[in-house]
């Protein structure tokens, strides 16, 4: 995304080595836990995901868009990465209020 460090700001961009955590946390559950595993929270995660993409290809300046996106980040985290400590309350039914715009 053009921009996107500008726009993401140096307090967001910190929480990236948390996320590069998480990364290594899920490919490491990727070898000790069963494929299905991952696939069921890929599930509950990726129709979220979708209606977001949706809103942030129309309004991709918008503020609101973009939090809501920070939302999805921690969210993954907390569901792929249980291990890595997330920032915030996040769930599904929160981030699914959230894109109720």
């Amino acid at each position: 995304r053009p921009g996107f460090g500008w726009l993401a700001g140096f307090d967001r961009m910190q929480r990236y080595q948390r996320y590069f955590y998480g990364i290594e946390d899920r490919i490491s559950r990727l070898e000790t836990q069963p494929l299905i595993r991952d696939e069921e929270k890929q599930n509950q995660f990726l129709p979220l995901w979708d209606e977001w993409m949706i809103l942030w290809n129309e309004y991709p300046e918008a503020v609101r868009i973009w939090e809501i996106g920070w939302m999805l980040e921690e969210w993954r985290l907390q569901l792929f990465a249980p291990g890595v400590p997330h920032m915030g309350k996040v769930s599904a039914k929160r981030i699914q209020k959230a894109l109720e715009i």
